[in-house]
């Protein structure tokens, strides 16, 4: 057997956050430890608020440094993660205004605010429920919208990389 061992290019930014500097932000994430394997152009990320990894294509062209030091937070977010989290709220509006464009043109107010009133009193039933529900109520399913957001976890930690690793980044990029 041959073994050989690798020592990676690696850099790791631990990061504890005060709950006096900013108390919104420590109590959805309290420390974080997100490493940059340079080599591999990989992000590895564990943290109070959720663990998550992404590797992109190695480019000669781009350090891993400028790379991350470059995205913006909506890029790292749909790479490390993707939208998941039923709302229901949201699911309800979105809805109700394509029920409203559905009889925009049509003089059926009353079955366009029957429907409507009966979107709004739909309970929490999770995603397939909702749009059980919702079909029973409105004339074409395809006026059901059932939205889904980034969950929170995900959402935080792709704060704390623009507000707190960044800025190190572009410090060391610029060196």
């Amino acid at each position: 057997m041959k073994c050989k061992v690798i020592k990676p290019n690696i850099t790791t930014y631990a990061m504890r956050f005060n709950k006096d500097e900013d108390p919104d932000l420590y109590w959805r994430c309290m420390w974080a430890r997100i490493s940059l394997d340079h080599d591999n152009y990989t992000l590895s990320i564990v943290s109070d608020c959720g663990d998550y990894t992404y590797s992109w294509g190695r480019n000669d062209h781009e350090s891993f440094l400028n790379l991350m030091s470059r995205i913006n937070e909506y890029y790292l977010l749909d790479k490390i993660s993707s939208r998941s989290k039923f709302n229901l709220e949201k699911s309800k509006q979105e809805t109700i205004d394509r029920i409203k464009n559905y009889y925009e043109h049509s003089d059926d107010d009353d079955k366009c605010n029957e429907q409507i009133e009966a979107v709004k009193d739909v309970e929490y039933y999770g995603e397939e429920g909702f749009y059980i529900a919702v079909d029973q109520i409105v004339e074409d399913s395809e006026l059901i919208e059932v939205v889904k957001e980034y969950p929170n976890g995900a959402v935080t930690i792709c704060e704390i990389f623009k507000t707190y690793l960044q800025p190190l980044l572009k410090e060391s990029n610029s060196k």
